[in-house]
């Protein structure tokens, strides 16, 4: 757990209260040196949302550049196992808010 990641999740405007949860849930699970792994059947679960909306809000998230994920191609990407995410405030002028678009 990072209290810095949960922080600035907490931090972040202009979200949708299930987006919200999703990125607060991804950074309670961030840890500095290697980010984010999680299963999204269980982040899902934990989220209380469908895996096809978890999917959706992700790529939200990535969109509004707050988090990143290379190998996550976005809503119907299909596959399970382990998913790396990188929460985008390591670099000052990215991790400042929510982007327009």
């Amino acid at each position: 757990m990072s209290h810095d990641a949960t922080s600035w999740a907490f931090k972040q405007r202009g979200l949708k209260p299930a987006t919200w949860r999703v990125l607060a849930v991804l950074a309670d699970r961030h840890c500095p040196a290697s980010g984010c792994w999680v299963d999204l059947d269980h982040l899902a679960e934990f989220c209380e949302i469908s895996r096809p909306i978890l999917e959706k809000h992700l790529y939200l998230l990535e969109r509004k550049l707050l988090i990143q994920c290379p190998s996550f191609a976005g809503p119907k990407s299909g596959g399970s196992g382990l998913v790396s995410f990188r929460l985008l405030i390591e670099d000052p002028a990215i991790g400042q808010g929510v982007r327009n678009e």
